[in-house]
């Protein structure tokens, strides 16, 4: 850190105890669909069980409109959102699971020796719709977006398929975190950010490392990206972009805390205001707060604990 950057940010630290600046709270983020070594539970806000199944040793669990779906050890399983009543099961070996309300549940095979196959299946029934095959190894991140499927890779690649399983091409990076903007999807990898078309396209792509867990705020034609390392004391790379063509408007560091990577969770949320853009953080290490000028991306003022 310079050593100016470091001044300013201590001071601004000192000065947030005396600040009257209204905080936003922190709200904490809870999957409802919870995963044991026997059943899936689908809980309620606050913490009762709407319903329990038995489903030893599941892979994965995703919710979608009305339904919700179960990968287990060798079947893939569609249960009421409701009721948790099975509604249909079918054979499955994947080993990763998405699934939206457009009518296909898609989910990976377990190869690690010789390349998978990308699933696909129709969601009134879970009959199989395609089969394609994947020239990956592993099994990484698998995003679905209006258009695309995305079949991400351990070993640095992405392959996307349209939505009936037909291939159109591979990204040289893996990429881990989609953000829908219309018709359009917004894709970050390990080191880049771009914007994809309904036919995969790139209509523009900008170089930008960091943490592969995201959060985007828009604004009007423009988006307020925070990316960060959700098992690492990583701070906050945030990005002010023009969502048709990519110009970065301007681009701030919320700094880390210093503290031990080790056994480190971090989660970070942005609040748009009048007054600021916030940038909440919290870890098993420490928290910090920032609020910056969200026109210029100037750091306001700093909280943080340790």
């Amino acid at each position: 850190m310079h050593l100016t950057r470091a001044i300013l940010v201590s001071f601004l630290t000192v000065l947030a105890g005396c600040s009257a600046r209204d905080w936003p709270a922190f709200t904490e983020m809870r999957d409802p669909l919870h995963i044991t070594d026997t059943e899936v539970l689908r809980m309620e806000s606050d913490g009762s069980v709407r319903w329990r199944i038995g489903v030893p040793w599941a892979k994965g669990a995703r919710i979608a409109p009305s339904r919700d779906f179960i990968l287990g050890a060798s079947e893939l399983i569609a249960v009421d959102d409701v009721t948790g009543a099975v509604v249909w099961r079918v054979p499955s070996d994947g080993w990763v699971l998405e699934a939206d309300g457009d009518g296909i549940v898609t989910s990976r095979g377990k190869f690690f020796d010789t390349p998978g196959e990308l699933v696909g299946h129709a969601f009134a029934d879970g009959a199989v719709l395609f089969r394609a095959p994947l020239t990956t190894l592993d099994h990484g991140e698998l995003l679905l977006s209006r258009h695309l499927v995305l079949a991400g890779s351990l070993f640095g690649q992405t392959q996307l398929f349209d939505r009936n399983g037909r291939g159109i091409r591979t990204e040289p990076d893996p990429i881990s975190t989609q953000y829908p903007i219309g018709d359009d999807l917004l894709v970050l990898s390990g080191e880049s950010v771009a914007l994809l078309g309904p036919t995969g396209e790139a209509r523009w792509r900008s170089p930008w490392r960091g943490g592969w867990a995201v959060h985007v705020v828009e604004l009007g034609d423009e988006l307020i990206i925070g990316r960060y390392g959700p098992i690492s004391d990583s701070g906050v790379n945030l990005r002010r972009i023009r969502t048709s063509d990519g110009l970065t408007r301007w681009s701030h560091y919320a700094c880390a805390l210093g503290v031990s990577h080790s056994e480190y969770s971090h989660h970070t949320q942005l609040v748009p205001r009048a007054d600021a853009l916030y940038v909440l953080s919290r870890g098993s290490y420490g928290d910090f707060d920032e609020a910056l000028d969200p026109a210029t991306g100037e750091l306001l003022e700093r909280r943080q604990s340790r």
